[in-house]
């Protein structure tokens, strides 16, 4: 991107193409051929007239992402996150939710010619990954909850022993504040163990759920 010149940026703005990838040299992703889009981007603008009046804003206009291709503002980076997968050869994508992340990653899988895994809490509505499910996901269902003697140092050292025993599975919450909102605070190991009994898993990560449950103050 720090290649692009003014002159470059008036010709992306010149395209014709109405999704996401019209901004192809902003997005991580080497090789147009690998790209997964299913017509994402570009929803239309919605001038809220009453809304409006209310907070004294005459020109408030909403973003109508609900016409994106799964209902949800997901598609966009699982648009540019799976193109990136393609393109480096994993041949399945994870994801920890309860709702439209799963059924974007997905349906952008399927796309993409990759295998699906959705982690649901225990409880979760069948109905929220029924889309997911749809798409050809593969459902797990994990215990959730935060352990009661865990520190924040505690879940930071349990993703540095993840990243280094499994640099192969990319965790993408670093944060254990993000782990507690994205994920209920799912033990990693369980994780580990799912996705092995699942056959998707691999030995380093049957390493890290042994590390991480030696160094805790807790039983995973």
């Amino acid at each position: 991107m720090g290649d692009l010149t003014n002159s470059s940026l008036l010709e992306i703005r010149k395209r014709k193409d109405q999704t996401i990838w019209r901004w192809f040299e902003f997005f991580p992703v080497e090789n147009r051929a690998a790209i997964v889009s299913l017509g994402e981007g570009y929803t239309p603008l919605v001038q809220s007239f009453r809304l409006s009046e209310k907070l004294g804003l005459p020109r408030l206009h909403l973003k109508n992402d609900t016409l994106l291709p799964t209902g949800s503002l997901k598609d966009r980076s699982n648009s540019v996150g799976l193109s990136r997968a393609k393109e480096l050869g994993f041949a399945t994508a994870a994801v920890i939710s309860t709702g439209n992340a799963a059924a974007s990653v997905g349906a952008y899988a399927a796309a993409a010619g990759l295998k699906s895994v959705v982690m649901v809490p225990e409880g979760t509505s069948s109905s929220k990954v029924l889309q997911a499910v749809a798409y050809g996901a593969t459902e797990i269902c994990m215990q959730s909850g935060i352990h009661p003697d865990w520190t924040i140092e505690d879940y930071e050292r349990w993703l540095r022993i993840a990243k280094e025993e499994a640099p192969q599975i990319h965790l993408h919450a670093y944060s254990p504040m993000e782990v507690d909102a994205m994920a209920g605070s799912l033990p990693l190991g369980e994780v580990f163990a799912r996705l092995r009994d699942a056959g998707l898993g691999s030995t380093p990560g049957t390493a890290a759920a042994r590390r991480i449950s030696a160094s805790m103050p807790g039983p995973l």
